[in-house]
């Protein structure tokens, strides 16, 4: 599939995808209204730790994001589980934020679809959140999820950040 979107501070400017999704009427419309104020799946998984606290803390889950995907929007609610330690095979080894991940989908879904109600029902979904050097700035380390066949898990083997000299 194509898509395509270009957003700006208020939500979807633009978008296309290709191809069209077949018709479904089962399925919940994608509306302007459910285009705004939303981030796209990447800029999404870029979490900016507000305050002056430490950014790998309690504080660093108390963050929900509206995200379109081109199919789907959906709302991401995390929720403080614990601190862990996550060691890259390169790169990156230190403390980590683990975070509850709550799913709801809101439009361009069916809501009858097994696996959008299986989706939705989990409260066993977490992420391990670490730092971008010294910013505030976390990005996801290693991110599980039960499945109808067991538990998947992905997590990064290289995690090296290069930081750029400011002009």
């Amino acid at each position: 599939d194509d898509i395509r979107m270009e957003l700006n501070n208020t939500g979807v400017k633009t978008f296309s995808i290709n191809p069209e999704p077949p018709e479904d009427p089962a399925r919940i419309p994608i509306t302007e209204e459910s285009k705004r104020g939303v981030k796209d799946p990447m800029s999404a998984i870029l979490l900016r730790v507000r305050g002056t606290g430490h950014p790998l803390s309690e504080d660093a889950c108390r963050a929900a994001s509206s995200v379109f995907d081109g199919r789907l929007r959906y709302d991401v609610v995390l929720e403080y589980r614990r601190m862990d330690q996550v060691k890259a095979e390169k790169g990156y080894q230190g403390p980590s934020v683990v975070c509850g991940v709550r799913f709801t989908p809101v439009a361009g879904h069916n809501p009858e679809r097994k696996a959008v109600k299986y989706i939705a029902s989990q409260n066993q979904i977490e992420v391990w959140l670490v730092p971008i050097g010294a910013t505030r700035f976390l990005v996801p380390f290693r991110v599980t999820s039960p499945t109808p066949v067991g538990m998947a898990s992905i997590e990064a083997r290289d995690f090296v950040v290069h930081p750029q000299p400011i002009p």
